[in-house]
């Protein structure tokens, strides 16, 4: 059951029509493109989630934003099932990285943010928010690396990271593992998506004035 349907997003919305209007700087273009990368990761993450989703066992919210004292945090996909609350954050990162001393290293040998750390954030958030609303649920977080064209190197043990050769396997675990949407879970996920706030507050578009911008039809094809 898909309870929140994922749309694309504001802000994506915003850059997808001012990018053949006006010329990006480098960081801007750099920034537009992380951003499509992204999306195109949930959308293929709710492609790989269709079977739960039919299955009557799992309730999908996609693309929550919530605040939580003061603290606003977005998710990429909730799956609630059987008394469970599943936050999956979803990267779709290309190329080999590996991990040296808890940092996370690029395919270009630079250091990166470590998404694990986002996960721990909100998976702590996400404990506060569910007891302060009494939301019988159990939170558990995945860290989904989507992308086919992914490798980690140097990984410690237990960490929550589903890589892209077991998400098939992982899918027919949660599918296995999981009961039939119950009333309770129903009204979990209701309160759940009445505490979403909407777009997310920290929207970063480039400024420009209407009159400085291309105008006209632009190609659907290139642009």
């Amino acid at each position: 059951m898909i309870m929140k349907e994922r749309s694309v997003p504001r802000e994506l919305i915003i850059l997808r029509g001012l990018r053949p209007r006006m010329n990006f700087s480098e960081s801007e273009e750099s920034y537009y493109l992380y951003k499509e990368k992204g999306y195109e990761g949930e959308v293929n993450f709710d492609k790989w989630a269709v079977p739960l989703s039919v299955s009557e066992k799992v309730i999908f919210l996609n693309d929550v934003n919530l605040n939580q004292n003061n603290n606003h945090f977005q998710v990429d996909s909730f799956g609630i099932s059987s008394g469970t609350l599943h936050h999956f954050e979803v990267k779709n990162l290309e190329g080999d990285y590996s991990i040296d001393k808890g940092k996370w290293i690029s395919p270009s040998g630079n250091p990166v943010k470590n998404p694990l750390i986002q996960v721990d954030k909100t998976e702590t958030l996400l404990n506060q928010l569910v007891n302060n609303h009494s939301i019988p649920l159990a939170v558990k977080s995945h860290l989904i690396l989507i992308n086919p064209e992914f490798h980690l190197y140097n990984v410690p043990s237990n960490l929550p990271i589903v890589y892209p050769a077991q998400m098939n396997r992982f899918r027919n675990s949660l599918l296995h593992n999981s009961w039939k949407i119950r009333n309770a879970d129903i009204r979990a996920a209701e309160k759940l998506l009445a505490l979403n706030i909407g777009e997310s507050p920290y929207d970063s578009v480039p400024k420009y004035r209407y009159d400085e911008l291309r105008k006209g039809m632009v190609c659907r094809g290139c642009g």
